[in-house]
């Protein structure tokens, strides 16, 4: 992120990380403050050292809240996974989210931009808050500032999110020949996975439809099969759940890529029934004020 908050002279995708740096400083400063205010007077200690949390803890009877916890992330696995699941020239979608406040925050820009150790101590100190750190599925059409269907500018993965018996799903899936072996499993929580196939060559409505063919068959989420979906960056903490769970990835055979001919043919798409036709009188009447 920019040391200023001017943004005039920045490239554009910098911009949008225009007071990222300010964000840091202010969420670790009212951790800071409220060590500080639990830490012993005449200690000597640090308020930000894990002794004055210690310390402040053993004061309050040993109860810990969650940001006086050590905050464990994996920062090398979420970076391992940003390169190998993108193409170098990939733009992606950062989403944050607070299940507790229901805030949110959306970032869009190159692959190298989320990349920075900069941007990673942002996302350190947001998970920290408790924020819930998400990625896009798939890459996102460079300049766009938007996570839709419209913007989505490469189909990099078929996705499905098991949100129950993710143990089953995968059973499932080993057994059937006409799928590909998964490139990789996220776990984003205990028997919870999302499972990803690296493709080449889908259109979004092509692998829309073969992800919600798939979804059905193995009773998946039928709401994750937007090829603008999201899915947890490996190395967070996931706090929709308590305690909360570090997301962890397993990768498989992940260095080739999957085409449509790899995977069944979904059905096409369900015709939808035209609207009724307006009787003569009303059809008359819209002639006439048409006219």
């Amino acid at each position: 992120p920019p040391s200023s908050p001017t943004t005039g002279s920045c490239p554009p995708e910098l911009r949008l990380w225009a007071g990222a740096q300010t964000s840091v400083s202010a969420v670790l400063a009212g951790v800071k403050a409220r060590r500080t205010a639990a830490t012993p007077r005449g200690s000597g200690l640090d308020p930000g050292s894990a002794q004055a949390s210690q310390a402040a803890t053993a004061g309050r009877g040993g109860g810990r809240t969650a940001l006086e916890l050590p905050m464990i992330v994996d920062t090398e696995a979420s970076m391992r996974f940003l390169r190998t699941a993108y193409e170098r020239d990939d733009w992606i979608a950062l989403f944050l989210k607070s299940y507790e406040t229901g805030k949110t925050v959306q970032r869009v820009g190159p692959l190298s931009l989320f990349l920075e150790p900069r941007v990673h101590a942002w996302l350190r100190a947001m998970n920290a808050q408790r924020f819930n750190v998400y990625v896009s599925v798939n890459a996102i059409r460079p300049g766009v500032r938007a996570r839709t269907k419209n913007a989505i500018d490469a189909v990099r993965h078929i996705f499905l999110d098991a949100d129950h018996d993710g143990a089953g799903v995968l059973a499932r899936l080993a057994v059937r020949d006409d799928i590909p072996p998964p490139s990789y499993v996220l776990e984003s929580s205990p028997n919870r996975v999302h499972v990803f196939w690296r493709v080449a060559g889908f259109t979004n409505d092509i692998v829309e439809r073969l992800q919600k063919h798939l979804a059905g068959e193995f009773r998946t989420d039928p709401a994750a099969t937007a090829c603008s979906q999201t899915t947890r960056l490996p190395g967070y903490r996931n706090h929709k759940h308590d305690p909360a769970h570090l997301v962890a990835i397993e990768y498989r055979d992940h260095d080739g890529r999957y085409a449509p001919a790899d995977f069944p043919t979904p059905p096409p798409p369900v015709q939808s029934a035209p609207p009724p036709r307006p009787s003569s009188r009303y059809r008359t009447l819209d002639v006439v004020e048409r006219a």
